[in-house]
């Protein structure tokens, strides 16, 4: 009798578990999965030409979607973005090497969250930033560009999978004009500013 007690006391603990590793399991593969919003900020705004709006719109959003992501880094790059659709600003981000060549659309989504490491990849590039050792032997990776940017005081203190939100963008915006204004080369000086 004891025994069968003593059995079924450890069947219920490994069917406990048990439940708990599956619990684990399916919450940790939940937080891989990106964020998908309903639609991007971009699609929202009311004339291409009032850039004003994307800003004031991306500001509300609780992410910043890949297609926002793109719209704002080509603003910070160009001063413009006259592209009218994601697919347009993926195949410039693909050309600028922002992306891997092979990216589509079903690799990223328009309205999947854009991560730090996707966008860091981007402004190193805009800021011409090169980065460490292991940046300038294989080139810029979601992970060291994050870091890069971090070293540099662009970045707070984030991971490359971490989501970006609306406020966060718009703060790294300021962050990369304010590190241009610090290393603009002197007046009347052409070069480069290092």
């Amino acid at each position: 009798m004891r025994s069968e007690r003593r059995n079924e006391a450890a069947r219920r603990t490994r069917r406990a578990r048990c439940a708990a590793l599956l619990i684990v399991a399916a919450v940790g593969a939940q937080a891989c999965t990106p964020t998908r919003l309903a639609d991007s900020a971009v699609d929202r705004q009311t004339m291409p030409s009032r850039e004003l709006d994307f800003w004031q719109l991306l500001e509300q959003r609780p992410r910043v979607t890949n297609h926002d992501a793109f719209h704002a880094l080509l603003l910070l790059a160009d001063g413009k973005d006259d592209r009218v659709s994601y697919r347009t600003r993926l195949a410039e981000a693909r050309a600028r090497g922002w992306i891997d060549d092979d990216a589509t659309e079903a690799d990223l989504p328009a309205n999947d969250a854009a991560t730090v490491g996707l966008v860091s990849v981007a402004v190193c590039d805009v800021l011409d930033l090169e980065g460490g050792v292991t940046l300038r032997c294989f080139g810029p990776s979601r992970r060291y560009c994050t870091r890069e940017l971090v070293a540099q005081g662009v970045l707070p203190q984030r991971t490359p999978e971490q989501e970006l939100r609306g406020l966060e963008m718009i703060d790294l915006a300021g962050r990369i004009e304010d590190w241009r204004e610090r290393h603009a080369p002197p007046a009347g000086r052409e070069g480069d500013a290092r």
